[in-house]
Order: structure tokens, then C-alpha cells, then sequence
């Protein structure tokens, strides 16, 4: 069952200048965590439903999330994703690698410049 969570924007603000020491820009970090908690079947509704579904249809943004969920970033989708309010992601993440990996794999598919499919790399 997935779990529903909603952001306003001044908590999406707060995390978004938590992450801006990072190397990715703040928009682009909103796409990957909404774009990820789309594919982890998160139900997202109103601003970061749009988010999410345009993060998805984008090859810049649908590249950035197999880069994060394939690197060694992936801790920052996890502590961004758990900073929004939901729970346990590492852990939904290893349980749903290969619906995850399928979703986006037939996403990126469709979409020309999205460079191969996913293989999430959770770690440790």
C-alpha cells in the first residue's frame, strides 16, 4: 500500500536549500525526488503530482534520477525522500528495485536522450 504525502512548498523550499550545497541544481533536485517517489508509487497530489509527471516525461530529469539511483547519490534521494516524510525508503527501495527499475525502463523507453535503463545500486 502506498503511502500518501504531501509537501507544501515551504517545506519543498526548506529541502531544496538543505541539498543546495550539492552539485545539482535546486530545481532539478525537486524533479529527481518527485520523479522517484512517483516511481516508488507514492501518491502525490496538486504541485508535486506536476512535478513528478513532468520530472518523468524529461530526458534531463529522468537521466538525473538513473544517475542518482545508480551512483553513489542515492543516499541523497533517500535522505530527501525521508526529509518529505516518508519512512523507510532505503528499505521500499531494495523491496521495489524491479518494479522501480521497470517503470522507469518503460518510461525511458519512449522518451528520446534518456541514455539506457535503470539498475538501482541501494548499497550497504
Amino acid at each position: 500500500m502506498s503511502k500518501r504525502v504531501k509537501i507544501r512548498k515551504d517545506q519543498l523550499k526548506v529541502l531544496v536549500e538543505h541539498l543546495e550545497g550539492k552539485t545539482i541544481l535546486k530545481e532539478d533536485m525537486k524533479d529527481v525526488l518527485m520523479g522517484t517517489a512517483a516511481l516508488l508509487g507514492v501518491k502525490l497530489s496538486g504541485f508535486n503530482d506536476k512535478l513528478a509527471k513532468d520530472a518523468l516525461s524529461s530526458p534531463k530529469s529522468l537521466n538525473l534520477i538513473k544517475k542518482y539511483l545508480e551512483g553513489e547519490r542515492i543516499d541523497d534521494i533517500i535522505s530527501g525522500l525521508e526529509e518529505m516524510g516518508m519512512v523507510n525508503v532505503k528499505d521500499k527501495l531494495e523491496s521495489e528495485a524491479y518494479d522501480v527499475q521497470t517503470k522507469f525502463n518503460d518510461i525511458a523507453f519512449k522518451i528520446d536522450g534518456v541514455t539506457g535503463g535503470l539498475a538501482i545500486n541501494v548499497g550497504e
